[in-house]
């Protein structure tokens, strides 16, 4: 086994014994680190070693994989030709089998994190201790990683090559195809796959994977899609409750954001999100309030929304106390100020409408939709008459305007609508679902409501000959559609936690905690799609502005934004596109040659 550093100045090999050495350019009479001959050699395996290769980024750290069933990550002196004499300058890797491949994956909120390849699993290790797999359905040939670390593809006897994002433990894709082992798989051209096999081809494939907008260890809990359509805000859990949402942008072709820094690489239209120099300040009196400034330990946002212009963010913060209270939080997002009035502070729920001016309120007495410029009253009352006021129900957790301004919905243990222009009347009460609800959203037209439940189902509710007072129950009794209701099921393997229209009202995303996300038919509950690309509960999931993209945030730290042609292309097209994305074109072949040279490994002719 060879591998050299990325500067190129040393070489480091392994043999058929067990024994490694480091070379140093220009010194070739001896190695520069190990000596096997000399003694004891520092850097030695029980058995042969099959792969050695240096970190990218890191040119002390050296990896091993040996047929001894560990790898071991040596932590080297190469100033002074020495394995580095602290405690852990050998951390041992334990595999149940021989290990085929050790090497360094860099990512852009971590670096230095090991992939090892062993029997039918591919590795990454946190630490010594703590790992994840991906399983092959036999033993597992190559494995490469994308330059940004953020997937991974591997090669199997099973006849197949596996497409991974480095977050998750779900294969993004699996190209099936070759008729015999796949010995080779490596990321050629952007957007392109190229594999090889014992059955004599070469494939090329098209990967239309995700984009990552963000990565990091904190959950995205939370997001709301900016005015556009083509940036959205992600919300975190934090230590710090000064920066819990940043915007991310994908209106640009490759627009990504860094972990650490996601408004620069990707501004918000017309605002940046509050950043921890703003010191925030109570509505009203201008001075601090009592959380202005200060550090408070939360769980995470939940169900952010902006105003109708964009220029407010309001979010619930869920406290880390006993009861685990949920606090509403109001920032204006020109100036990062924290300008929560103490009264909406104290109330239960608070939600913007998407369309008007104006917010809706539950607190323990009542619901109310007050203008937005009750906002800029006193500290501790809004300014002038609520547009409407309703009693409030003690199970009340939730409330949601329809965008044509005639609907109010409420959460709790059931589904109730209200008609604003009769505020007088009875409402409408929804049930059906067997779990709890966790949200629920108008369409665009306001003809339609969608539930999303822990009971692992979706309900889209058409609102059309309803009349006051009136239950309807929507129970999925085998059919999936009844008059008014549509039971979006049989999908999900575990609670959802949202359920959104597409702009034209026709499909319905929903995120899980299965960590999927699935698209819906509207209209007669079919099942469209279902995206396995996060490798945690997935929070949030929505459309942009065309429909034609679902952007998604999750609790294993990214937001990712990607296309779905599943969701809006007729099934015979998607077979066309299909065999088209497996066959090779003239233009595509000649490309490959031109451009082999950047992404081929060494031994097959590269740079």
């Amino acid at each position: 086994a060879l591998g050299f550093s990325a500067d190129g100045q040393h070489l480091a090999s392994g043999d058929i014994n067990g024994d490694a050495l480091v070379w140093q350019r220009g010194l070739d009479a001896r190695p520069w680190i190990g000596d096997p001959k000399a003694g004891k050699n520092p850097l030695h395996h029980q058995a042969a070693i099959r792969n050695i290769s240096f970190s990218p980024t890191e040119p002390n750290l050296l990896a091993t994989a040996s047929d001894d069933g560990t790898a071991v990550v040596w932590t080297l002196d190469l100033e002074r030709g020495l394995l580095n004499p602290s405690a852990d300058a050998r951390r041992v890797l334990q595999h149940d089998r021989p290990v085929a491949i050790a090497r360094f994956v860099d990512r852009s909120d971590e670096q230095n994190r090991l992939m090892t390849v062993s029997d039918k699993r591919v590795f990454f290790w946190s630490d010594v201790t703590v790992r994840d797999e991906r399983r092959h359905d036999d033993e597992v040939i190559e494995a490469s990683v994308s330059k940004d670390g953020e997937q991974l593809v591997s090669a199997s006897l099973d006849g197949t090559a596996r497409v991974w994002s480095s977050r998750s433990t779900v294969p993004v894709a699996v190209l099936r195809g070759h008729n015999n082992t796949v010995v080779h798989a490596l990321f050629g051209p952007p957007g392109r796959i190229i594999t090889a096999s014992l059955d004599g081809t070469l494939r090329g494939w098209r990967l239309n994977a995700p984009t990552v907008l963000k990565a990091g260890t904190p959950w995205l809990t939370a997001q709301a899609l900016l005015p556009g359509g083509v940036a959205t805000l992600a919300c975190s859990e934090t230590a710090e409750r000064d920066t819990p949402c940043a915007p991310l942008s994908w209106a640009a072709e490759g627009a990504k954001t860094s972990p650490a820094a996601a408004s620069p690489t990707a501004p918000a239209p017309q605002a940046q999100a509050a950043t921890p120099q703003a010191k925030r300040t109570r509505a009203g009196d201008g001075k601090a309030g009592a959380r202005a400034g200060t550090a408070v330990t939360h769980w995470g946002v939940e169900e952010a929304s902006l105003s109708a212009d964009g220029k407010l963010l309001l979010f619930h913060d869920r406290g880390y106390d006993l009861g685990q209270a949920y606090n509403p939080v109001l920032i204006d997002r020109g100036s990062g100020l924290d300008i929560t009035p103490d009264w909406l502070a104290k109330s239960r729920h608070a939600v913007f409408s998407p369309t008007q001016a104006e917010l809706a309120v539950v607190r323990a007495a009542d619901i109310a939709v007050w203008p937005l410029a009750a906002l800029a009253g006193k500290v501790d009352a809004p300014a002038g008459q609520p547009l409407l006021r309703l009693p409030a129900n003690s199970d009340v957790s939730a409330v949601a305007l329809s965008p044509d301004g005639r609907w109010l919905a409420t959460l709790g243990d059931t589904i109730q609508l209200w008609n604003r222009a009769d505020p007088a009347g009875k409402p409408i009460t929804l049930t059906g679902h067997q779990g709890a609800l966790r949200s629920v959203v108008f369409s665009p037209d306001s003809s339609t409501l969608v539930s999303a439940s822990a009971d692992r189902s979706a309900r889209v509710w058409t609102l059309k000959g309803l009349v006051a007072g009136q239950t309807l129950d929507c129970v999925d009794r085998l059919a999936r559609r009844t008059p008014n209701c549509v039971v979006l099921s049989g999908g999900h393997s575990a609670a959802l936690q949202s359920a959104h229209f597409s702009p034209d009202g026709k499909r319905v995303v929903t995120a899980s905690a299965d960590n999927s996300i699935r698209v819906w038919d509207a209209a007669t509950g079919h099942e469209w799609a279902a995206l396995y690309r996060h490798g945690g509960k997935v929070n949030s999931a929505l459309f942009d502005r065309s429909g034609e993209q679902i952007v998604s945030v999750s609790d294993d730290g990214t937001a990712q934004v990607g296309r779905c042609d599943a969701c809006r292309l007729p099934l015979d097209e998607l077979k066309q596109r299909a065999q088209a994305s497996v066959r090779m074109t003239e233009g595509d072949e000649a490309a490959l040659k031109a451009d082999a040279a950047s992404w081929l490994p060494r031994w097959l002719g590269g740079r």
